[in-house]
């Protein structure tokens, strides 16, 4: 792997972690993952605070119209 890749990611995305809600894999984690899901669309952010943020309201909208 490239040395400047972080060596651990936020990853908020159904299918892929069994949780609503973020989490953080490690590269390891990620590297040895033997399945993954197709999605249409992934977007990647580079600052974790807009990361989270976004999660955030993206939950909070979800909750809002009942959506899981």
């Amino acid at each position: 792997m490239d040395d400047s890749l972080s060596s651990i990611s936020h990853v908020f995305a159904s299918g892929f972690i069994d949780v609503a809600s973020p989490r953080t894999l490690n590269l390891q984690e990620i590297q040895t993952r033997d399945y993954w899901p197709e999605y249409s669309e992934i977007y990647l952010f580079e600052n974790p605070s807009v990361f989270s943020y976004l999660v955030l309201e993206i939950l909070w909208m979800q909750q809002r119209t009942g959506d899981s």
